[in-house]
């Protein structure tokens, strides 16, 4: 396995599990979770949410139109979620009005549904960041309009193709810090500063090592919710301060509280995409194998492949100018 394909597989399996370890438990506090469940370490159940329902349609549709991400292919991925039981209260609204009219855009969104489904953007594309930024703003404003919540999709789609790349840690965050800096000046001016709160989020636990005070200094001073400005930053900080491990990482995203399954999709993403599949546990690996019927393409490898097989030619074009 070359280390490209590695890195896209680890990132598909580490999103998918980082989802299905926090699904049970979203929307809960971390004294509640404690209360009910002690320490989460492995899924609850076998259950995902529309956070990896969404990254592997938005995969299908990059593979079916070779790279291309048009406003006409983000809308046809978004409607075949329809169904998913979990959908975003912003998805959700947008798929109503995605059926009375699909040319339409959305004006409004903070939440974190646009970052949350832009990994394979990232994966597929060579770190380019005003490629990037293109690509991933026509697929945001489908569903989300707001700057915040197009720059936190920016962040998460830049910092997947630096650490499929082969950046170190330190440069994904700044990868994402920078394409949030991009996406701030798409949408409609909302919110707080998603660039802003990333370096905030990340110094304010970058000297602590106990995991708990970790949890709890950002459930505290970022947030944990579902709007770009707190979930975002908090998963990127969990990856930072954690060096990429993914066993670590996921730990804390499982028992953080809030917006549970998107910090684990958002964090486990980094850290499969930047360390590849080796450190994933084997255990969660055979929930992965075991949660493949339920995931569009219903094969992770496979879909990991395609992308590899796309950014290679990807980078080739782009060479060439």
């Amino acid at each position: 396995m070359s280390e490209t394909l590695n890195r896209i597989h680890g990132c598909l399996v580490g999103l998918t599990i980082g989802d299905c370890l926090g699904a049970a438990t979203e929307g809960m506090t971390p004294y509640q979770i404690r209360s009910k469940y002690g320490v989460i370490k492995d899924p609850l159940s076998l259950e995902i949410t529309d956070d990896t329902i969404l990254n592997f349609l938005i995969a299908e549709a990059l593979i079916e139109n070779q790279g291309d991400v048009t406003h006409d292919s983000i809308v046809k991925a978004i409607l075949k979620s329809a169904d998913c039981p979990r959908l975003g209260s912003s998805t959700k609204a947008s798929i109503m009005r995605l059926q009375n009219d699909p040319k339409t855009v959305s004006t409004t969104g903070n939440t974190n549904g646009a970052a949350m489904r832009a990994f394979p953007i990232g994966l597929c594309t060579p770190y380019e960041p005003e490629v990037i930024l293109e690509k991933t703003v026509t697929s945001s404003v489908v569903t989300h309009g707001s700057s915040a919540a197009i720059s936190a999709a920016v962040a998460v789609s830049c910092a997947a193709s630096a650490a499929v790349e082969g950046f170190s840690v330190e440069e994904i965050v700044d990868a994402a810090f920078e394409g949030a800096e991009l996406g701030e000046n798409f949408g409609v001016k909302s919110g707080k500063s998603v660039a802003f709160r990333i370096k905030m989020a990340e110094e304010l636990v970058k000297n602590q090592t106990d995991p708990w005070e970790i949890l709890r200094t950002l459930y505290r001073e970022i947030g944990v919710g579902p709007l770009s400005w707190e979930s975002v930053p908090a998963a990127f900080a969990i990856f930072s301060v954690f060096k990429g491990d993914i066993r670590k990482a996921l730990l804390i995203t499982a028992n953080s509280g809030g917006d549970t399954d998107t910090i684990g999709c958002i964090a486990g993403g980094l850290c499969g995409a930047k360390n590849g599949l080796t450190p994933i546990p084997k255990r969660w690996k055979r929930f992965v194998t075991r949660l493949e019927p339920k995931i569009p393409m219903g094969n992770i490898r496979k879909t990991a492949e395609e992308l590899t097989n796309l950014r290679t030619k990807l980078y080739s074009t782009m060479k060439r100018f």
